[in-house]
């Protein structure tokens, strides 16, 4: 059997905590800063005290749970699995570029 050589590495992510990349950690923890942030912004806004400020927290779970579905969910993208980011990301580079292939 022949190897052929890649211009990339075919060996993967390190894990880092709870067997999740750094991307995905990345992801995590990004959806849980703003949603920390949507939840302490509006508590200081109207100065309540921090034990009232968890009534806020509904506030946040969008943010969470948006930086867990980036982070976690796999997409079938034609004949292989990606990362729910890694698509969003190619589906808006699409979109965005120029789509104008004549000439003028």
């Amino acid at each position: 059997m022949r190897e052929y050589m890649v211009p990339f590495s075919t060996k993967g992510e390190d894990r880092l905590f709870f067997s999740l990349t750094a991307r995905q950690c990345l992801w995590l923890a990004g959806g849980l800063m703003l949603g920390l942030a949507a939840v302490f912004i509006p508590a200081a806004a109207f100065r309540v005290p921090f034990p009232a400020a968890l009534a806020f927290t509904p506030l946040g779970l969008p943010f969470l749970g948006a930086g867990a579905y980036l982070a976690l969910r796999k997409v079938r993208d034609y004949d292989h699995d990606v990362g729910a980011d890694v698509y969003l990301f190619r589906k808006l580079h699409y979109r965005f570029r120029s789509h104008d292939y004549i000439l003028h």
